[in-house]
Parts: C-alpha cells; sequence; structure tokens
C-alpha cells in the first residue's frame, strides 16, 4: 500500500501517463497496484517501435517464450532522485492526505531514508510484464544515484536490503513465477537523464498441493533505455 501511495504522490506532482511519451503503456497507478494485489495491468498494443532511447527490450526462452518490447515514460521508471526537495515533501502530504493520517510529522518523513522510494523500474510488453523493486530495507545508499550491479533475488521477508525482487507476469498465462537462484540487473547509467542498463536471471514455476509435472522454467533477458520523464525539475534532457 506505501508503494501505491508513492506514485500516486509523484502522480499528483507530474500528472503521470498524460505525456505522449507514456503512449501505450499502463499508468504508474496500474502497475503498482499489480504489484500490490498481484493482478496484471491489461496490456496495451505497441503500434509503434518507440526511440531506442526510451524502451525496454525482452527476451524470454524456456517453457514460456517471448521477445518484445515496451514503451518508456512516466510509468516505466521512478525514483526520489528525480524529486526535488519541494517535490518529495508535496509528494509525501498527499500520501499522508492518502492515508488519512492529517498528523503525520511531514518534516520526520523528510528526514528519512528514503523518503519515498529508491527505484522502481517497469517493463510491459504485449505479452510480458516486469516490474523491478529493491527489497525492504533498502537505503540511498544501496541504490546510489550512478552505475551499479544488483543481484536479483527471490521475493521474501528474509531478502538483503540492497538486492532487487521482481513481479513477472505473462498474459494468458495463469502460473505464479518465481526467481530460480540468483540473477543480475546492471545499471549502467543512472542520472538526471535516464537510467539505462540489462538484466538476466532464470524464472521457474511455483506448485502448489500435489506436483502432476515438472514445474516449468524460463530465462529472461533484456535490456532498457528509459528516460527521466516524471516531469519533475530535476528531470533535464540529454542534450543539457
Amino acid at each position: 500500500m506505501k508503494l501505491l501511495a508513492a506514485l500516486l504522490a509523484v502522480c499528483s506532482i507530474t500528472g503521470c501517463g498524460k505525456k505522449e511519451s507514456a503512449g501505450d503503456q499502463p499508468s504508474s497507478g496500474e502497475v503498482v497496484a499489480a504489484e500490490a494485489t498481484g493482478t496484471t495491468p491489461a496490456a496495451k498494443p505497441n503500434d509503434t517501435e518507440p526511440p531506442a532511447d526510451d524502451r525496454c527490450e525482452v527476451t524470454v526462452e524456456g517453457d514460456i517464450k517471448d521477445q518484445g518490447f515496451g514503451r518508456g515514460g512516466p510509468s516505466a521508471a521512478g525514483t526520489d532522485y528525480w524529486m526535488s526537495e519541494e517535490e518529495l515533501r508535496k509528494g509525501l502530504e498527499v500520501m499522508a492526505g492518502a492515508f488519512g493520517d492529517k498528523k503525520r510529522d511531514i518534516d520526520a518523513d523528510m528526514k528519512a531514508d528514503p523518503r519515498i522510494y529508491t527505484l522502481i523500474l517497469n517493463c510491459q510488453t504485449p505479452r510480458t510484464k516486469i516490474s523491478f523493486l529493491p527489497a525492504g530495507g533498502t537505503k540511498y545508499a544501496d541504490v546510489p544515484f550512478g552505475p551499479k550491479k544488483y543481484k536479483i533475488v527471490a521475493s521474501s521477508s528474509d531478502a538483503a536490503p540492497g538486492a532487487m525482487q521482481t513481479l513477472v507476469t505473462f498474459e494468458k498465462d495463469k502460473g505464479v513465477w518465481g526467481v530460480d537462484g540468483v540473477g543480475e540487473l546492471d545499471v549502467v547509467k543512472f542520472d538526471k537523464t535516464g537510467i539505462a542498463g540489462t538484466f538476466a536471471y532464470n524464472m521457474i514455476e511455483r506448485q502448489f498441493g500435489t506436483p502432476t509435472a515438472p514445474p516449468r522454467k524460463a530465462k529472461i533477458t533484456g535490456k532498457f533505455a528509459f528516460k527521466c520523464s516524471l516531469g519533475t525539475s530535476v528531470c533535464r534532457d540529454g542534450a543539457k
């Protein structure tokens, strides 16, 4: 719920999804609501290929197969680093209002680490939906404003701070998938103009009850280059 309120707060500042660059992407609220509820936002067709500097590309091999691309835009990437102190404060005030917490100490929240969130990445192709989120307890020092390689681990309450967890769903597939082993998210660029990198990890279908067949497996690889598209005062064009 905190994550959902966080992006609603950002959307109140920037008008998420209203920019032309958002194109066919689901809104930030849709993506985070999917994370909170375990559902998947409806796929929207990519009628034109997005530019190389604001897109993600995904390849899925194994028992599930896919190869496609997704658009950038405000719902593709978000971070506190792309908001000013004033914008962060406004976001926290919106969050407090969303929870009906009129006595919330915003000054204390502004001293927290993180204030709202360190980093969220969403890659949405017509069939494959991927979100990356830092594990609980992650601080700014664990997700620096710059290049870094991160471990992709299975979602669990004891995942180490700084590790990345992922939510993956496939269109028209009812399986529940989780990370198999440890993968890697390699962020090669992270600045005021945008974020870029690659990812690779294995997935396995989670089975419940008495298995009737071996679990399905898949390997996911991809790359992304997203512009800083939140519309905040911190975002800068690459030419500046």
